[in-house]
């Protein structure tokens, strides 16, 4: 029942639209992207969403990540295409409990077709290149969790990956928190 409201909450719409950001480093069109964790079933989600979060805390367990009160900021994207972005795209594996991040097509397409994955939306639209204001989003994966970790951190990716998880490259270029 939890997986068809929060498909249904998806599938309205939520993911893909949030307000644009106030946050005074953030550009224009840009919206903070949150991150938190599930920590009984080590799942980590990424969103725009400050509605779908609190769904997310509220009905599934899910814990916002870092010692801010309103959470890590793993960076702002923009909430509409712009020259040199492209779609950043969220799905999840209910049999694997992972969200993937990935800005290629194909991946997604393999993900949905042959890995059990679903297509929750676009989370919002990354750079593919480096930029002034721009820092890393990293892709980290851990198969024996199940999960995949990103971080805009070069120091936590790098822990991370002292520490059992998988370096998986950089999805996109986001602005910096």
């Amino acid at each position: 029942m939890r997986f068809l409201l929060l498909t249904t909450l998806l599938w309205l719409g939520q993911l893909c639209y949030a307000t644009t950001s106030v946050h005074a480093r953030a550009p224009a069109g840009t919206a903070k992207v949150y991150s938190a964790m599930q920590p009984d079933l080590v799942d980590h989600v990424y969103t725009i969403n400050k509605t779908e979060l609190n769904f997310l805390i509220s009905y599934y367990g899910f814990k916002l990540e870092g010692k801010d009160p309103d959470g890590t900021t793993t960076g702002f994207i923009h909430t509409s295409p712009q020259p040199s972005t492209v779609p950043l795209f969220r799905l999840y594996a209910i049999g694997r409990t992972d969200h993937l991040l990935t800005t290629s097509t194909e991946e997604r397409d393999l993900a949905v077709k042959r890995l059990g994955y679903h297509l929750e939306g676009v989370l919002g639209y990354a750079y593919t290149e480096e930029g002034e204001g721009l820092v890393p989003f990293y892709r980290l994966h851990n198969s024996g969790a199940h999960d995949h970790y990103y971080t805009s951190s070069k120091e936590e990716s790098e822990d991370a990956a002292r520490n059992g998880w998988v370096n998986e490259g950089i999805v996109g270029y986001l602005f910096a928190s």
